[in-house]
């Protein structure tokens, strides 16, 4: 497709050269300046006395001193060479047996590392700012959610974020791939389908199903058949407690009914709800809540959720229990707990109102039909400040704006035409990234960090 190949190329370019992931000039001049002085001092030190034992061909301790990094505003640069300054301090380095220097050369390589990581340690406390990071997938499934409206699992289209210590919003480790700039397109799409997409036109019902009718045969070792539902007596993830006998008619809002009791049990027995497509292998599924199943009378649970595409529909689970293996005629002497599902009941989709909250996010009061470049650059002004999560600045719609117009010349329809600009803001780093200046956050960095 032209229009998304020519899209990913300039988002690319953008990503690349955009300030935002550039250093200031100034400061870079600056760094540059602090760097070649700290050279000039410890090089000859470097090459007379380690690089003979770090280099291409001895890498002794896995170290290299012939590539050595001096920008020590660096984190791993600044760790590297506070090593150096504690092997040199204390006669560790150079070992014995090799070429030594002499008193006065190890004190001027000493003051030299050591004024230069102060400096760099106090400038980096003065700027008060992180590493530019981007979305995590997690976090960018929340915010195109809260942009339009919408209820649509965009993070399993992401591959996986990097961890750096256990975390996934570690802006060093959050990189950017070409590959990862094509997932953000299709996952724009995504989003955009379901935001502009017709409401359903089915016919809304109400039907109660007993849960044991839905159960494969290989999974009823653990379920026992009661005049009323079923109990289930085992949890885990290759529960196939799926209501396979409800498969929604259409995406859209659904009313869930579950009458749940604990069986075997003087306490609530928590369960969890997820809904999706537990069939086929590999479908997005999402996970509801937790609810408590009291002992004695059935409690009815209640509540209204999306149901994102045809054919999902609603799987209730036991929590920590134990996988067990049961036979029928010995179910009723199991002393363990179990819980009762007596019934579930599914009513919709419920009746929807046109235009939607997110068609109105992406197309406010405009007709697509008869809309002009003139309603796209009204529309993208709106946009702006919620995508980039700050006020936008004058003028900065321009060049999403001029993407739109390109299209509409080129034959495109509006819809076309300004989808490829509303793609354009959804892989913009001023979308994609965590932006933040210098000294303390603002109320829009701030909301945005939470």
């Amino acid at each position: 497709m032209p229009g998304h190949t020519t899209l990913l190329s300039l988002t690319v370019i953008m990503l690349l050269s955009t300030p935002a992931l550039q250093a200031d000039e100034t400061e870079t001049a600056t760094r540059n300046t602090v760097r070649e002085d700290f050279s000039r001092i410890t090089q000859p030190f470097l090459r007379e006395f380690c690089v003979p034992c770090h280099n291409s061909d001895i890498t002794k301790g896995n170290l290299r001193f012939d590539l050595l990094d001096t920008d020590v505003s660096q984190h791993s640069n600044h760790e590297r060479w506070r090593q150096i300054l504690n092997r040199v301090r204390s006669g560790e380095m150079p070992p014995p047996g090799n070429s030594q220097p002499n008193e006065l050369q190890v004190s001027e390589f000493l003051r030299a590392i050591a004024a230069n990581l102060d400096d760099a340690a106090i400038a980096n406390r003065n700027e008060g700012r992180v590493i530019l990071r981007r979305l995590n997938r997690v976090e960018y499934e929340n915010t195109v959610r809260d942009l339009f409206n919408v209820d649509v699992s965009v993070r399993d289209m992401l591959p996986e974020d990097t961890t750096s210590h256990g975390f996934d919003n570690v802006g060093a480790a959050l990189n950017v791939s070409p590959v990862l700039i094509e997932r953000y397109l299709e996952a724009a799409d995504a989003v955009l389908n379901a935001a502009v997409a017709p409401v359903h036109s089915e016919e809304s019902k109400t039907e109660r199903f007993d849960l044991y009718d839905s159960l494969p045969k290989w999974f009823l070792a653990g379920t026992w058949k009661q005049d009323e539902g079923v109990i289930l007596f085992r949890s885990g993830g290759d529960s196939a407690s799926d209501l396979r006998k409800f498969r929604a008619p259409a995406p859209g809002r659904y009313r869930f009914r579950i009458a749940a009791s604990a069986h075997n049990s003087d306490t609530p027995l928590p369960m969890a709800a997820l809904l999706g497509n537990f069939v086929v292998s590999g479908n997005p599924t999402r996970h509801l809540g937790y609810f408590d199943a009291p002992p004695g009378q059935p409690r009815v649970i209640e509540f209204e959720e999306k149901l994102l595409a045809k054919n999902d529909t609603i799987k209730v689970t036991p929590v920590a229990l134990p996988f067990v293996y049961l036979k029928q005629e010995t179910m009723q002497e199991y002393p363990g707990p179990g819980l009762h599902i007596h019934w579930m009941e599914v009513e919709g989709p419920l009746p929807e109102e046109w235009p939607t909250e997110s068609y109105h996010r992406v197309y406010g009061d405009v007709n697509p039909k008869t809309a002009t470049v003139a309603d796209a650059e009204r529309l993208l002004k709106e946009l702006l400040p919620r995508a980039f999560r700050r006020p936008a600045l004058p003028g900065e719609e321009r060049p999403y704006r001029d993407l739109v117009a390109a299209a509409l010349n080129s034959g495109q329809t509006f819809e076309g035409a300004f989808r490829i600009g509303i793609k354009a803001v959804l892989t913009s780093p001023k979308f994609l990234y965590l932006r933040e200046s210098k000294g303390p956050l603002d109320d829009y960095a701030l909301a945005s960090r939470l």
